[in-house]
């Protein structure tokens, strides 16, 4: 959302992107499942080859200081930000770049960046990149009562052979699905032939990667 309103600055002066209420389902739910689990499947390992154990943990042990957390998410003090009354502050250049950069792409000039790692997000990283892509609404204040954790997938994980079913076949649903999505909000398909896409569901394997994953899931439950 940062990046789209970021890029429109100054060329669109009513463009916004902003947070909406889950709509009502059929009977009367309103669920925001749109979120991260509460106990996420990442994590960190050292590697038995490694000539330098003691030195990896401690660069590790690091990353949860809170200088290391400082490093990650702000960057150099005086450089990307600056104590303003104890707090870490991201200097203009960060949030406003005027390099052709958004400020996501700036501050990975400044921190540690790409994928998902085991790390601490520091929740002033947040707060201050929404407020600078004008973000004023709090995502998590609007959704906070919509929140379901009973209709969120736990983050299962599959067994080597249930894998080998899993990707190759979600590998062409996923892709007709966002096709399938892309075409009804642009107005390309209607909404009425959701039958003929249920089908063209069951046809692809969806039936089949469901088994895999009723099977991780109830391993899941089991622990």
């Amino acid at each position: 959302m940062g990046n789209f309103t970021t890029l429109m600055e100054g060329k669109h002066d009513t463009f916004k992107i902003a947070a909406a209420i889950p709509p009502k389902g059929p009977n009367g739910d309103q669920r925001h499942v749109s979120f991260r689990w509460q106990a996420a499947a990442h994590g960190l390992a050292v590697s038995s080859k490694t000539a330098h154990p003691e030195e990896v943990m401690k660069w590790l042990d690091y990353q949860y200081s809170e200088e290391g957390i400082l490093l990650n998410n702000f960057g150099v003090e005086g450089k990307s930000y600056d104590l303003v009354n104890g707090e870490p502050v991201y200097k203009k250049e960060v949030t406003h770049p005027t390099n052709g950069l958004t400020n996501t792409q700036e501050l990975l000039n400044h921190t540690i960046g790409g994928g998902s790692w085991a790390t601490v997000a520091d929740t002033r990283y947040a707060e201050q990149i929404r407020e600078a892509n004008g973000q004023t609404e709090n995502p998590l204040e609007i959704y906070k009562d919509y929140i379901d954790f009973d209709a969120k997938l736990p983050p299962v994980q599959f067994t080597a052979e249930e894998n080998e079913i899993v990707v190759p076949l979600m590998a062409d649903i996923q892709t007709y699905v966002a096709e399938t999505i892309n075409a009804r909000i642009m107005g390309r398909q209607s909404f009425d032939d959701y039958d003929k896409v249920m089908k063209q569901l069951e046809q692809m394997g969806i039936g089949e990667v469901l088994k895999q994953y009723q099977a991780a899931f109830e391993r899941f439950k089991g622990k």
